[in-house]
């Protein structure tokens, strides 16, 4: 027992080091711009489950997403939350503490990787290709910022082998297996669905087309749709790649292909299709992506699964189905927003056929040249991780942590989306009585802008318009990050009234701090009493949501 933990206690020591190294248990969640909103939405459950399950689920998270405006459930479904909001209720220690289910996660992946290529390579070789994972720019990169990718990578590799078993036994039971770890994949990250490809690609590889005649492959999908398909059918904002088209008209506005400033022209509709298009096209670049990564060791790989696919070889047949399937649905069928990690999943597959690929070759000493291309892409990718270049959110979240949550109740934050999001999580993490403080949005508060910002709506667009906004809130605190060529268009104004009306904010002095934070003085009248007056367009839900309504009360 202790032998075979061995390879795992050490991929974890890896990744710990990797983590430590790269800043991530002290960087402050703005890493990438998810980061914040799987944090908080990891609290938010931890929270519910920490309260007893108070009262309708929907209800507690739209109260939670008025105080801190980046929940991402809904958004993305619940596994990868319920993970971490467990494990916060085992080890609450922040940030930190999810860093640390990360690093044991993607150790355990590594050592997944390691046991299979064990079976047919030396144990040398086994050791080398799992720590080539761990050393991928993209893993290093997954396992420093708190994403899903990982563990939605660990799920599709055990799909995978599940699968493999049904094909090898094509037995209830094993399809029912098939049925579990595909599920979990689903219910991770929508991008999970490549999976469905997996079976009709595997089949077809095989040749074995009396497979399909299966009663067992059948049962397997039906028991996929009935447990995933009620949650991408009923959560809001579950299909949100279509949340912008969906919504987009109850605003009387069209849709454009990228962040429209309020000076923008419209887009029509050929080119939103031309964009299509274009996005598939480049879609198709996903061996080049692969070939990044890994270089030649990726055709070496794909050569090995296909020649053991060629002999029957199922666990091969898996593979490549899993690889042809996502690469047909997530990179050529659907055309939402494409970032190159979406790749990963397909990554621990395809290196565990990586020493088979050496067989392909009949020159002497291939074994040696397979050493040599992993050496060289662990050192590409070492040389091309990502280091934590530090965060402007941290001393301004320190300060308003520290101050009076009865005299700074409500903070404005105007600054990109990694911005507004870490200081979300930050206050959020240092609340003791949660949910506590408002966090503002002036992305929310005065624009009307969908998650992805392929919807963009000023709704106000003078200095004055600013004010009222702020006024009637009432907001406390005005968080501004710098302006930069890439500032919005509400970003802009926020700082010209910040400017022009120095009667009516006073600038607080925050040591070591790149965001500037005023105190909004001045206002007419007295602070009105009770919960401030929150309105905000939310395009998963399709309807507003607002402190007002009687489901958005606090339940405290």
């Amino acid at each position: 027992m202790i032998r075979k933990a061995r390879p795992f206690a050490a991929f974890l020591l890896v990744v710990l080091a990797f983590q430590w190294l790269s800043g991530a248990y002290t960087k402050l969640l703005d890493g990438n711009y998810d980061e914040a909103s799987h944090y908080l939405t990891s609290l938010l459950v931890r929270d519910y489950l920490a309260a007893g399950l108070p009262g309708n689920p929907l209800h507690y998270a739209e109260n939670y997403y008025l105080h801190y405006p980046k929940i991402a459930i809904g958004h993305w479904p619940p596994v990868f939350y319920l993970v971490n909001g467990v494990w916060l209720l085992l080890l609450p220690f922040g940030p930190a503490s999810c860093f640390v289910l990360l690093a044991l996660t993607t150790a355990g992946l590594a050592a997944r990787i390691h046991a299979y290529v064990r079976r047919s390579a030396p144990d040398w070789a086994a050791w080398l290709i799992s720590l080539l994972f761990l050393t991928l720019a993209p893993v290093i990169s997954s396992s420093i910022e708190l994403m899903s990718e990982i563990l939605l990578a660990w799920l599709v590799l055990e799909s995978c082998w599940a699968f493999s078993a049904w094909m090898k036994t094509p037995t209830t039971g094993a399809g029912v297996r098939f049925t579990v770890w595909s599920s979990l994949a689903l219910l991770t990250k929508a991008v999970g669905i490549g999976l469905a490809f997996l079976p009709p690609c595997a089949i077809l590889l095989s040749r074995r087309n009396r497979l399909f005649a299966k009663p067992s492959l059948y049962l397997a999908g039906i028991l996929v749709a009935a447990v995933v398909g009620p949650w991408y059918a009923l959560a809001p904002g579950a299909r949100h790649e279509a949340s912008g088209h969906k919504f987009a008209g109850l605003l009387g506005v069209n849709l454009p292909t990228r962040t429209v400033k309020a000076n923008a022209a419209k887009y029509d509709v050929a080119i939103e299709t031309a964009e299509f298009f274009y996005r598939a096209r480049r879609s198709l670049l996903a061996v080049p992506i692969l070939f990044k990564w890994l270089g030649p060791l990726v055709i070496v790989a794909m050569l090995g699964a296909w020649r053991a696919a060629r002999l029957g070889d199922a666990d091969a047949q898996a593979v490549l189905g899993v690889l042809f399937g996502f690469l047909i649905f997530r990179f050529v069928l659907v055309s939402a927003a494409w970032e190159p990690r979406m790749l990963i999943p397909v990554v621990p597959p395809l290196l565990c056929f990586a020493w088979v690929g050496r067989t392909c070759f009949t020159f002497r000493h291939a074994s040696a040249c397979l050493v040599l291309l992993v050496a060289c892409a662990s050192g590409y990718n070492l040389t091309a991780a990502p280091r934590h270049a530090g965060s402007p959110a941290g001393e301004a979240a320190a300060w308003i942590s520290a101050s009076s949550s009865e005299t700074y109740r409500t903070i404005l934050v105007s600054s990109d989306g990694a911005v507004e999001g870490a200081l979300a999580a930050l206050i959020a993490d240092s609340d003791t009585h949660r949910p506590s403080r408002y966090v503002v949005r002036a992305s929310k508060l005065l624009a009307v802008t969908s998650w992805s910002s392929y919807v963009y709506v000023p709704k106000a667009t003078d200095e004055d318009a600013v004010l009222r906004a702020l006024d009637a809130v009432p907001v406390d605190l005005v968080v501004l990050q710098p302006l930069n060529s890439k500032s919005a268009f509400h970003e802009i104004l926020m700082d010209r009234t910040v400017q022009h009306h120095p009667g009516r904010f006073r600038r607080i002095p925050v040591r070591d701090s790149s965001l500037a934070i005023f105190e909004v003085v001045g206002r007419q009248g007295p602070r009105p009493v009770g919960d401030p007056k929150i309105d905000m367009f939310l395009f998963g839900l399709g309807r507003n949501l607002s402190t007002q309504e009687g489901a958005a009360s606090p339940q405290k």
